[in-house]
């Protein structure tokens, strides 16, 4: 099940999938009352990748899928099971990984694991590094051993583009 906008392609009536076609009409005259039709759809959001951290905020490495709205006029993604959030600052050209979507209303309240400059309309677009926000006693540094990278829906595994470098990648789910 996958949450986000949905464009239909095509209604399939699969009690009418006869080889032959009398078959065809056959199986469709006995089919008459009790049509099984179904919708075919495509799904219309990106599935990210973002790996490579370790240390402290490591929680950025997560599968984020695309939100179905935009935040700020540029895709936002989610990674449920970590809770944590990819989106574009507003009014800066800056991408964020943080524990929420947007800044926080109230200090204190949000985390910012990371942010990469790039005035790219997609964060696996962004070729410079990521900077990992300071946590306690940890000072923000750079990692370019962070990877963001897009999911692709062909079935063929390969491996994630090299730090730094933005890039489609097979899904091999």
């Amino acid at each position: 099940f996958a949450v986000g906008p949905w464009t239909v392609v095509e209604l399939v009536d699969r009690a009418c999938a006869g080889d032959a076609e009398g078959d065809r009409e056959a199986s469709c005259a006995s089919a008459q009352e009790a049509r099984k039709d179904t919708i075919e759809c495509i799904f219309h959001g990106n599935t990210i990748v973002v790996s490579g951290r370790s240390g402290y905020n490591e929680r950025m490495n997560g599968v984020f899928s695309e939100l179905p709205e935009d935040y700020g006029g540029f895709p936002a993604y989610e990674d449920k099971e970590r809770r944590t959030f990819i989106y574009r600052r507003p009014g800066c050209a800056k991408w964020v990984i943080s524990n929420r979507l947007g800044p926080s209303l109230r200090s204190g309240r949000g985390i910012v694991f990371a942010e990469a400059e790039g005035d790219v309309p997609q964060p696996f677009m962004v070729q410079g590094p990521w900077t990992i926000g300071a946590c306690g006693s940890n000072a923000a540094e750079q990692d370019a051993s962070v990877v963001v990278f897009l999911l692709s829906r062909t079935g063929c595994g390969v491996a994630p583009p090299a730090a730094g470098a933005g890039a489609a990648v097979d899904d091999v789910a």
